[in-house]
């Protein structure tokens, strides 16, 4: 590992912790409704705190435990998993005052699986996985923990950072393709040799399978496309386990075809990818507000990040002739997110647009109003 990687946070870095300090809020009040334990883990928890003083992943994790456990009368604890015994310490220290709570583990995240994988049967259980290494990923090893999921009756949600430019490098030397390596100042490589050869059986394991040979191999591809295309391909792996998954690939600079890393989010439950959608949207925007219009005399924001009000009205009423039956909002806005939207829009855009197309008569609502609730339903066609 870098020996500077704990001086500062990498300014890339803020929106992972943004997205699990965000969603931390909502989801232990939520899932504190099942009556269950709660049990957040950081599986791969680094120090507590960089060396600036700027909190990490594991403080982020313990205030949200801390705040809520006055305030639930529901036992919510955390693990934190950290495989550098001199890290270690260092993390043991920054927990010191949340012990009562909050449990740092000296072992690497795979020896923890089987645990985990227990603990998931009893336990609401909430995956952060946010590795230093892309090794640190066995595809196959997570999934008995998330196929908890079918065989019981217990909730687990996870949120990983995959760095997916490193491993696509990797697949590239795995198959002697070394001139189609991209440019090294868009990749960041955290603890991972980019030039590193890595076994075609390691990447294997990582990806859940053998498919990204295809996909690096194919010469059609660009290296960016590449990246796209196995993302997809391991978002359909995921959803093996979890009925919804989504994507947020990270960038330093928007002219950059090649991200930093991809956040991904795995749940069962619909609203949670409604409101992580939430939470992405906002980081996305921000990071486009900081390129296009802060300190710009204008604002000069690119047209393929803005959803017009035309394309918004087309996909609402496409949704809503692709159902059988008449359905509410929140079904509505699932489905449009799921069709391309995420990242692009809220579910409160979308509900506020449908409320003004039922003012203009293009939607009707099951109560003829267009001030409605989740449980109106809406057609494109008046109700009788």
């Amino acid at each position: 590992m870098d020996s500077t990687f704990f001086d500062s946070k990498r300014p890339w870095s803020r929106y992972k912790d943004f997205l699990l300090k965000s969603y931390l809020e909502p989801y232990i009040p939520k899932v504190a409704s099942l009556k269950r334990p709660i049990l957040i883990v950081d599986c791969f928890a680094g120090m507590g705190r960089f060396k600036d003083g700027e909190e990490g992943s594991p403080l982020i994790i313990a205030d949200a435990i801390q705040r809520w456990s006055e305030k639930l009368d529901v036992n919510i604890t955390g693990e934190f998993i950290e495989a550098n015994s001199e890290i270690f310490g260092s993390l043991q220290q920054s927990l010191e005052e949340f012990h009562d709570f909050c449990t740092p583990r000296l072992g690497t995240f795979d020896e923890t699986l089987i645990d985990l994988e227990k603990q998931a049967k009893r336990n609401t259980v909430f995956l952060y996985v946010d590795p230093y290494t892309v090794k640190g990923l066995r595809f196959e090893r997570m999934k008995k923990v998330f196929d908890q999921i079918s065989k019981s009756s217990s909730s687990v949600e996870v949120l990983m950072n995959f760095n997916i430019p490193i491993f696509m490098r990797w697949a590239l030397a795995a198959l002697k393709r070394l001139n189609e390596m991209p440019d090294s100042e868009e990749l960041e490589p955290e603890a991972d040799d980019p030039n590193e050869t890595v076994e075609r059986r390691i990447l294997s394991e990582i990806a859940g399978g053998d498919y990204w040979i295809s996909i690096a191999s194919n010469d059609n591809l660009s290296f960016s496309e590449k990246i796209d295309e196995f993302l997809n391909a391991y978002v359909c792996k995921l959803r093996e386990s979890f009925k919804y998954v989504c994507s947020y690939p990270v960038k330093e600079k928007y002219r950059h075809q090649v991200p930093k890393y991809v956040m991904l989010f795995a749940t069962g439950h619909p609203d949670g990818i409604l409101l992580m959608n939430d939470f992405m949207c906002k980081a996305r925007r921000e990071f486009v507000e900081q390129h296009f219009a802060v300190n710009h005399l204008f604002d000069t924001t690119p047209e393929e990040e803005i959803v017009e009000q035309s394309e918004l009205r087309n996909e609402i009423l496409n949704t809503l002739n692709q159902f059988s039956s008449p359905r509410n909002r929140k079904a509505v806005g699932l489905k449009i997110l799921l069709n391309g939207f995420v990242t692009r829009v809220t579910l409160g855009e979308i509900k506020k647009e449908i409320s003004a197309m039922i003012k203009d008569d293009l939607v009707f609502s099951s109560t003829g109003k267009s001030r409605i609730n989740d449980t109106v339903l809406l057609s494109t066609t008046p109700f009788e």
